[in-house]
């Protein structure tokens, strides 16, 4: 065999070596594929608990937020899909949680996670609400949450009865978000299924483009209650609005004949005092609510 022929079957032959180690490598890589990156959840905090004091929160053994106050917000923490170990602990310590849970978030998905309920009655807990940041530019977007301990459900209504949201419990958020136009709104939140105002707002804000979620917190009982709106955003800091309840002025006149002076009660306490035949009283700044009288 000539040398020329002999070179051109070694050739040849390392020709086809190369191919099949090359194809043994990439049967390798259909076998072995690069491992798919994580799937990420945002998860912000919130500290919607009455009474409690600032937090520290801790995300799988880091410390993650510090000095969080009531009606505080984080912005949105990226978390991988999954399970987390959430310890929240009274600031600036590392004994005794007040809350110690496990937490699991999907993939593209972004939540709430809200301390609610109350220390006092060791209430207190996690309640964890899936937010949508979901946007359109000539609407606004309006979701609900429940997180006033001891408030009965809800139903979110418009001044005229026309309601947004139904029946919701505490600790839970609205079945699903509204699309309003941009306008001035005056909310009420009356006890579910009935036509009883626990609480109200007037003018309420709302601009096209935006995604809004309104939080009732605080106590009915010794009217702390109250609404808070966060403006939801995907980085960044929360931005949150404290709503201020729409307020009425009642007067009461004595106009009974025969009648001795009178005493006057609202919701179990006593307005006024003696008032007699014949006399308007001042008008009262009130909450603008439904009232025992």
């Amino acid at each position: 065999m000539n040398s020329i022929l002999r070179n051109l079957i070694l050739a040849m032959l390392s020709i086809s070596a190369i191919a099949l180690l090359g194809a043994c490598d990439d049967d390798d890589d259909a076998n072995n594929p690069a491992a798919p990156l994580p799937e990420i959840a945002q998860v912000r905090v919130a500290h919607l608990s009455p009474g409690a004091p600032e937090v520290d929160v801790w995300v799988d053994g880091v410390l993650q937020l510090e000095d969080v106050p009531f009606k505080g917000f984080s912005g949105y923490l990226e978390l991988s899909a999954g399970d987390h170990d959430v310890i929240v602990y009274v600031a600036n310590t590392t004994t005794d949680p007040v809350i110690d849970e496990t937490v699991t978030v999907m993939g593209g998905t972004a939540y709430t996670a809200a301390a609610t309920g109350l220390v006092s009655d060791d209430s207190i807990g996690l309640s964890i609400f899936v937010d949508d940041l979901s946007t359109q530019g000539d609407k606004a977007r309006i979701q609900f949450v429940h997180a006033s301990p001891g408030t009965p459900p809800v139903d979110i209504t418009l001044l005229d009865g026309t309601k947004l949201f139904s029946n919701v419990e505490f600790g839970t958020s609205s079945a699903s978000s509204q699309l309003v136009d941009g306008a001035a709104y005056s909310l009420q939140a009356r006890v579910a299924n009935t036509a009883t105002v626990a609480l109200s707002f007037a003018d309420v804000p709302v601009a096209d483009g935006m995604n809004y979620t309104v939080y009732a917190i605080g106590l009915l009982s010794d009217n702390s209650i109250t609404g808070l709106v966060s403006v939801n955003e995907e980085v960044g800091e929360t931005a949150t609005v404290e709503l201020v309840p729409a307020t009425a002025e009642l007067r009461v006149a004595h106009l009974v004949p025969g009648a001795g002076p009178v005493d006057v009660w609202l919701d179990g306490n006593r307005e006024l005092f003696g008032v007699p035949f014949e006399v308007f009283s001042d008008y009262l700044p009130i909450a603008a609510k439904t009232y025992t009288v």
